[in-house]
């Protein structure tokens, strides 16, 4: 399927993999490449009766799953604008990360667009929920890996896998060129376990995360009113019919007992 992938590993879930995609500088085909790959899996396990499942939280007692993106750009003359031949890396890789980080409560409904995505974004989950980032912390919203100079990036550890890849990729890009061009530098990068930190959160839960797309200034300028308009219209809809629902649990803990 002309898809290539790097390395496959389980993670920390029963019947849980970790699949990394090689990079590429276009863009479309890494968006493809994720619905392809999708289809790909699914029909290979429906093959043998089984189901691959790309929801956040597919039950309450697994490990959620997350879509993690890692982002360097190249100028001209094909050299890592974000290398300065240290470890902490150049300016422009800190006001990259400072527009990532401003548009992240804004974008939170792109990076977790269902009911199901709130699930996984809590605290101590593997997940981050706050807006922040570092040098090599796993439980940073943004991390910037250590290793060969010439490959730093951001990696981007927001999203789940129930993403659209096409829109997903594009508020990664808008929120870098946002950052180069305010070039504003971030907060400080948080050393140790942020979820232990006091720093802003991501919406906590669907309705915030409408509320805070409905009256985004970043959305507006980077996207169409059409797209603005039709995905805001369709994720009311959504979140007014799934939110309705009365659930088995609801009824257990509240039916005897009010």
């Amino acid at each position: 399927q002309n898809i290539f992938i790097d390395s496959s590993i389980s993670e920390c879930g029963a019947g849980q993999f970790e699949l990394a995609l090689k990079n590429d500088n276009d863009i479309i085909k890494i968006a493809d490449d994720i619905i392809m790959l999708k289809y790909i899996i699914k029909g290979i396990a429906k093959k043998y009766n089984l189901i691959a499942s790309f929801m956040p939280k597919p039950s309450t007692n697994s490990i959620g799953s997350g879509l993690h993106s890692h982002i360097s750009i190249l100028d001209y003359k094909n050299e890592n604008i974000f290398n300065n031949n240290t470890d902490k890396g150049s300016k422009k890789l800190l006001y990259a990360v400072s527009g990532l980080l401003s548009s992240m409560r804004e974008t939170s409904l792109i990076m977790a667009p269902n009911l199901n995505s709130y699930r996984r974004v809590v605290p101590e989950s593997h997940a981050p929920h706050l807006i922040s980032w570092g040098y090599e912390n796993r439980t940073a919203a943004l991390r910037i890996p250590g290793g060969d100079l010439k490959s730093k990036r951001i990696e981007h550890r927001v999203a789940g896998p129930d993403i659209n890849p096409y829109i997903y990729l594009t508020v990664i890009l808008a929120s870098c060129f946002e950052g180069l061009m305010k070039k504003k530098f971030p907060i400080v990068p948080i050393k140790g376990n942020v979820y232990k930190t006091q720093i802003q959160s991501l919406p906590g839960s669907w309705q915030e995360a409408v509320n805070e797309f409905a009256k985004s200034k970043f959305i507006k300028k980077y996207f169409s009113n059409d797209f603005f308009q039709m995905y805001l219209d369709c994720k009311k809809q959504e979140l007014r019919v799934l939110g309705s629902k009365v659930t088995e649990d609801e009824i257990n803990t509240y039916l005897k007992l009010i």
